[in-house]
């Protein structure tokens, strides 16, 4: 007797064991997608526009080589003054670069050149000090003028992606045409000059790129530039062989643009 009841519970745990292991059922291992991720990486190119605000400075020095020293250092000067200009205008141009991404860090190259009509004047009225020696007296006055006609810049980019969006900051070489004219006129006459040249200097600043459909990016992006000191020298004139009269201006100032990119290739993602 005990042996059969002891036969009928062992039978009835072994068939019960096949329904506790399909209750307990074999663990699905679920694998969650990686969510796509923009990768900025390749070489693009595209335009861009804006606008600029310098803030330069005319830096204006006349001098008689032949008057006996003044007091201090300034032998013989006549006037030394420094005027303040803002000069404005607008951008147009393009961009080509390449970004290379390691994670969410983005490194890049990109060089961008740009048509200007960035101008700017000055106009001041006399009389003027002159050191040792009073006042020039009335009708006097000096017209400074300076205009930028293009500007280009070699740059390097760091920035930090995320997905769709890159925050840089940029950096490196800047490189300008130049034009200057500036005027001293009396009553009796008018010493002027004129110069141009193409002047090398730096630049920094920092944007915000979105990639917003395929290969397409639009950015936004400011920039300060300076691209050093350009001078002009007006010499001897009719009435006085020995005068002077000389600029240096300063080329530097700001600049805020737009821009559009083409990203070559198809568009890549990835997950990280």
């Amino acid at each position: 007797m005990l042996f059969a009841v002891t036969a009928l519970v062992v039978l009835a745990g072994s068939t019960a064991l096949p329904a506790r292991a399909a209750d307990l059922g074999v663990r699905r291992v679920v694998k969650v997608p990686v969510v796509p991720v923009y990768t900025w990486s390749g070489f693009y190119l595209g335009i861009n526009g804006g606008g600029s605000w310098g803030i330069s400075t005319t830096t204006d020095t006349a001098t008689f080589a032949g008057l006996p020293p003044a007091s201090g250092p300034s032998a013989g000067a006549l006037f030394s003054s420094a005027y303040r200009r803002t000069p404005t205008g607008g951008l147009f141009g393009g961009q080509l670069g390449y970004n290379w991404q390691a994670a969410r860090m983005v490194l890049g190259l990109e060089t961008d050149f740009q048509g200007s009509t960035l101008e700017g004047s000055t106009n001041v009225p006399g009389p003027f000090t002159i050191i040792g020696l009073g006042n020039s007296g009335p009708g006097t006055s000096f017209t400074a003028d300076e205009k930028i006609s293009w500007i280009g810049t070699f740059r390097g980019r760091f920035g930090v992606a995320f997905d769709r969006a890159l925050i840089y900051a940029t950096g490196g070489f800047a490189y300008g045409a130049v034009g200057i004219h500036q005027a001293h006129n009396f009553v009796a006459v008018r010493y002027s000059s004129s110069s141009s040249a193409t002047l090398n200097g730096w630049t920094f600043g920092g944007g915000v790129e979105w990639a917003f459909a395929g290969n397409w990016s639009s950015k936004i992006e400011g920039l300060y530039y300076d691209l050093g000191t350009i001078s002009t020298v007006a010499g001897a004139a009719p009435l006085v062989t020995s005068f002077v009269d000389g600029k240096n201006f300063d080329a530097r100032g700001a600049i805020i643009r737009a821009g559009l990119n083409w990203r070559f290739g198809e568009a890549v993602y990835s997950g990280y």
